[in-house]
């Protein structure tokens, strides 16, 4: 379940298609608070960001921005405005 780690560390960046792609296959797989997920994700890699209520916006390493929408139990529900169900 982690985005980062020793070995995963040392690969590159995850670009906004490689990020959407490993973020929603974690979403769908496991029973997790996304929101939390990705707020830790982006404090870790000491990324920007906002967070308003139940929206996170933010820049990944490579620049690209990414905005996600949450349900009350931290569900993605808006993925850049795109709607998103697992």
């Amino acid at each position: 379940m982690l985005l980062s780690g020793a070995a995963i560390d040392r690969q590159p960046s995850f670009d906004l298609p490689g990020f959407v792609n490993a973020f929603t296959d974690l979403a769908s797989r496991y029973d997790l608070n996304c929101q939390n997920a990705l707020r830790s994700y982006l404090q870790k890699k000491d990324l920007p960001f906002e967070e308003e209520g139940s929206v996170i916006s933010g820049k990944l390493e490579t620049g690209e921005e990414v905005r996600l929408q949450f349900n009350a139990s931290g569900g993605i529900v808006l993925l850049n405005n795109g709607s998103f169900s697992v």
